[in-house]
């Protein structure tokens, strides 16, 4: 991807911008895009997240503030016109037992701790994540089985046909295993412990799982910002508003241009 100029706000809109103000509580931009971009096979993504960065550097009228957490307290005493959060999501985690064992791993942290996961691996959650990420386990040489609750035919309905397909055959050629409904009730140091569709207990021997079960809103979290200022506005994960990056990259771009 070439390096493309800083994108900037049209003429007569710069002019009605007094002040914009961004709080980041990591020190760096990208959020969890951070965490999707690990595989070889995500270059493109990799690629876009580091323009993305260098353009929000270089917006006009915009102060960043890195490893500085957006609370209400500090919000309020910005008093702001229009507040726009997007503090995203957290990966839902199965209360099960085993789940915090070292033989666990989350799948968007696969990439920072490849070394420690193991040779034989059960991937949970068969949606776009789970998948890729037992893609990229399976090119890195591991055995992996992914499993889901839901059948295949129901979680790829949610996905463009030509994306989850090719994805689906990549699986294959890698010797991806796939498990359709079957719940994962338990982890121990012998492997993943499922449920089938009949209730039969079955164990899936390996010496690492990795779960990708999507993220859990924080509602309460969000309920601490309303009334901060006269507008307040919310998108992305952290209301459950699913969808592929071109989405919320518009929601975010339309939320800061229309107010």
């Amino acid at each position: 991807m070439e390096d493309r100029p800083a994108w900037k706000l049209p003429g007569h809109l710069q002019a009605g911008v007094i002040k914009s103000f961004y709080l980041k509580k990591k020190p760096f931009l990208g959020g969890t895009l951070h965490n999707a971009i690990f595989a070889p096979f995500k270059a493109d993504l990799k690629n876009y997240l580091g323009w993305a960065i260098r353009t929000t550097l270089n917006t006009p009228n915009l102060e960043l503030r890195i490893s500085t957490e957006a609370t209400p307290e500090v919000v309020k005493n910005e008093h702001p016109d229009v507040l726009i959060i997007a503090t995203g999501a957290r990966p839902l985690i199965p209360s099960i037992p085993g789940i915090k064992g070292k033989n666990v791993f989350w799948a968007g942290n696969t990439g920072d701790n490849l070394n420690q996961i193991g040779k034989t691996v059960v991937v949970a959650g068969a949606g776009m994540t789970g998948s890729e990420t037992a893609l990229f386990l399976a090119q890195q040489g591991r055995k992996v089985t992914l499993i889901d609750v839901q059948k295949l035919a129901e979680i790829d309905a949610e996905y463009p046909q030509i994306n989850i397909m090719t994805l689906r055959s990549l699986l294959c050629e890698c010797g991806v295993k796939i498990e359709e409904q079957v719940k994962l009730v338990e982890i121990t140091t012998a492997g993943a412990v499922v449920m089938d569709c009949y209730n039969q207990s079955i164990l899936l021997p390996c010496d690492s799982v990795v779960f990708a079960l999507g993220m859990k809103q924080e509602p309460e979290k969000l309920a601490e910002y309303s009334g901060l200022a006269p507008r307040v506005i919310a998108i992305g994960d952290c209301i459950g508003s699913r969808g592929n990056l071109s989405k919320v990259i518009s929601a975010g771009f339309f939320a800061g241009l229309e107010n």
